[in-house]
């Protein structure tokens, strides 16, 4: 890893650690794995990077109402990062975005790699199941049955930026 990727990696868990901290006993903050909010802050910084959106950074101490970002022609996206991703993952009642992306978390670098999307109406619509058996349903959709990213990238407006085709509207990093 560079220095530059060391900064990376120390900003997200110190990022991680604040959201952990404002978030800490509250309902929404469910706890489906160990570092909940770095697990799925390297999955959002990924998708930022990726697609040239803006890391959401603002403190929400109710969350972030389940969008991790707003993408060109408004359709909302939420990135489910998970150390085992063998599927997409959303509490009952609580698919609001219109689109889903699973991304495996990597331990080697804090990273992320996106796997797959599908629509919020089809998650909603998913069989549910009772992730780390805690009583919190979820609806479920398997790794395998998602959507190509590369199908999602095909989608995603474009701009012109000093001569080179970029995604979005706001490269992360800065």
């Amino acid at each position: 890893m560079t220095d530059s990727d060391n900064t990376v990696v120390e900003f997200l868990k110190a990022e991680a650690a604040a959201r952990t901290q404002l978030h800490g006993g509250h309902a929404s903050q469910r706890l489906w794995s160990k570092e909940q909010d770095l697990v799925g802050l390297a999955g959002e910084a990924q998708f930022a990077r990726q697609y040239g959106q803006a890391l959401d950074l603002r403190r929400a101490p109710k969350g972030d109402r389940g969008i991790d970002f707003t993408v060109p022609l408004a359709f909302t996206v939420d990135v489910k990062c998970a150390r085992n991703p063998d599927r997409l993952l959303q509490a009952q009642g609580k698919v609001l975005a219109d689109i889903y992306v699973l991304a495996g978390y990597r331990e080697r670098d804090c990273g992320a790699d996106l796997l797959g999307w599908q629509w919020g109406r089809n998650l909603s619509a998913a069989p549910l199941c009772d992730p780390g058996d805690r009583g919190v349903p979820a609806h479920y959709i398997e790794a395998s049955q998602l959507y190509r990213m590369s199908d999602l990238g095909r989608r995603l407006m474009w701009r012109h930026v000093g001569g080179h085709l970029m995604p979005g509207a706001f490269p992360w990093p800065p």
